[in-house]
């Protein structure tokens, strides 16, 4: 017997309110947690785990477009992608291109070193020979950590 795909309809979910896991077929399912949070859960077996994708909330990610979601990780399986993995990657890539302190550091100095009244200090040189801003990301700072110098 064949698989169902697209066992819910827009109203039968709107009518769903019993916190739990509901089937759409294909391994797409609504998950409605105790608060009554309705979301989107893609569901799937990895070299023997049991793994599961969050889609996006109910409110945001309509049915047609979990089915999409849903079909995307499919393919993605049937290529030997983890569908997981991919969405990791891909944000990695957007954290990636982020510059580092270190490089806004250089250009706000080489932008406002000659405005100020003491050139003798050399601010400048203090941090670009400072190695331990060069592994750390602008966003992974706080505040205070830059006048611990």
């Amino acid at each position: 017997m064949a698989r169902r795909i697209g066992i819910l309809t827009p109203i039968g979910i709107r009518n769903l309110k019993e916190p739990g896991v509901y089937s759409d077929g294909g391994g797409l399912y609504l998950q409605i947690g105790p608060t009554g949070a309705k979301s989107w859960l893609f569901r799937f077996m990895r070299q023997g785990k049991a793994r599961a994708m969050g889609l996006g909330p109910l409110h945001t990610i309509g049915l047609a477009e979990a089915r999409q979601a849903a079909l995307a990780c499919r393919k993605e399986l049937l290529n030997g992608q983890d569908p997981i993995e991919q969405r990791k990657a891909a944000r990695n890539k957007s954290v990636s291109a982020q510059p580092t302190f270190a490089a806004c550091s250089q250009y706000y100095i080489a932008a406002h070193e000659h405005g100020w009244k003491t050139p003798n200090i050399e601010l400048s040189g203090l941090i670009r020979s400072t190695p331990m801003w060069d592994r750390c990301s602008a966003t992974s700072r706080s505040t205070w950590s830059m006048w611990a110098l």
